[in-house]
């Protein structure tokens, strides 16, 4: 069996909107989120990342209103955005 066919109905393609879960259930287009793991070097403290896209999650490229921010975490390197739908 391929790897392939281990995911068959489990993630959609490109033109589906609806499929199944692994249990069976049925998911729609909008049932998944994303956390954006950045690694970058700790910014001053007026400064904050965001991520811009071309989704409407993304803020659609506006840059004056950006929808997904990141944070420090610890003092590190690493920065985190809330899950985004």
């Amino acid at each position: 069996m391929s790897e392939e066919s281990n995911f068959t109905g489990i993630l959609p393609s490109s033109s589906e909107k609806l499929g199944y879960n692994a249990d069976n259930s049925i998911y729609q287009e909008n049932d998944y989120t994303t956390v954006f793991h950045v690694h970058m070097p700790k910014l001053d403290r007026f400064y904050v990342p965001v991520i811009l896209g071309s989704c409407e999650s993304l803020g659609e490229w506006n840059k004056e209103n950006p929808k997904v921010f990141l944070r420090n975490v610890n003092n590190s390197t690493l920065w985190v955005s809330d899950p985004v739908l």
